[in-house]
């Protein structure tokens, strides 16, 4: 499931930078290759006793929508991630580049 540093770094976030307490609302997103992490902290998180919308992230969806999106489309702001944004308390997201 995880390595060392992956849970050492999960606690640090959800206990410390985000101070995740029963009942929060966080919201997990990051790419399908950093699962490892996000396994990580996916157990931090329910273990703190918050409530979990977790996103993972395809790799390459970011660049087909910027190389096939119009100019509305690139313009429109998605109503789920508006309300996504006033609703949750924390938000964990993981920003990864896919090693090859």
């Amino acid at each position: 499931m995880s390595n060392i540093n992956n849970e050492k770094l999960a606690k640090i976030v959800v206990e410390y930078s985000l101070e995740v307490e029963k009942g929060h609302q966080v919201a997990l997103i990051g790419p399908s290759f950093a699962k490892d992490l996000f396994q990580a902290l996916y157990v931090e998180i329910l273990k703190a006793g918050a409530h979990l919308l977790y996103l993972p992230r395809l790799e390459g969806m970011r660049e087909i929508f910027f190389n096939y999106a119009s100019d509305e489309q690139l313009s429109f702001v998605n109503y789920v991630e508006r309300i996504l944004n006033k609703k949750i308390d924390g938000l964990i997201q993981i920003h990864a580049d896919y090693n090859t």
